[in-house]
């Protein structure tokens, strides 16, 4: 699912897409949808012609075409490392040329920003948001830590994006 910038003339109007939101993840195991519901949440919250939530399985190559436009990127994924609930928002910035080949087995937001580099974006911040799963098992059902969390992070995102926008 994405929520595209209109086609009605307004992109040109605005310079073109500017943010570029990906949640990502697998709604079919548990709390590792949960990129998906703050990216519906986001969609229904961010209404701006310079903002694209994108909702993905998992980050592939081709998107780093979305990113050569963009000033800004946000990546939402769900972080086995914290624990359940607990949000995290930080900087993260592209593989370095010395490291292993953007076209790995695992593509993650480093490796994406690397190729986004390669198509000529020098410019991009990126921002890795997660939130901390409960349960990663087979179902589609978010677990209640998660849900808490959900509107929280978006919000966060929300004010990110916003404060992108207005410095622009």
């Amino acid at each position: 699912m994405n929520c595209a910038a209109p086609k009605d003339g307004k992109e040109e109007q605005t310079g073109g897409r500017r943010v570029v939101v990906f949640a990502y993840g697998n709604t079919l195991r548990g709390d590792d949808g949960l990129g998906s519901a703050v990216g519906e949440r986001l969609e229904k919250m961010v209404n701006d012609p310079r903002v694209r939530v994108e909702i993905h399985h998992q980050l592939a190559p081709e998107l780093a075409d979305d990113l050569k436009d963009a000033s800004l990127a946000v990546f939402i994924d769900a972080n086995v490392n914290l624990p359940a609930g607990q949000i995290e928002l930080g900087a993260v910035a592209a593989e370095s040329e010395e490291s292993q080949s953007p076209l790995g087995h695992h593509l993650g937001p480093p490796q994406l920003l690397a190729l986004a580099r390669l198509l000529g974006n020098n410019h991009l911040t990126a921002w890795q948001a997660s939130i901390g799963p409960a349960r990663m098992d087979i179902g589609e059902e978010l677990s209640p830590a998660v849900i808490a969390a959900v509107p929280k992070l978006a919000r966060r995102i929300e004010k990110l994006i916003v404060e992108h926008l207005d410095g622009m």
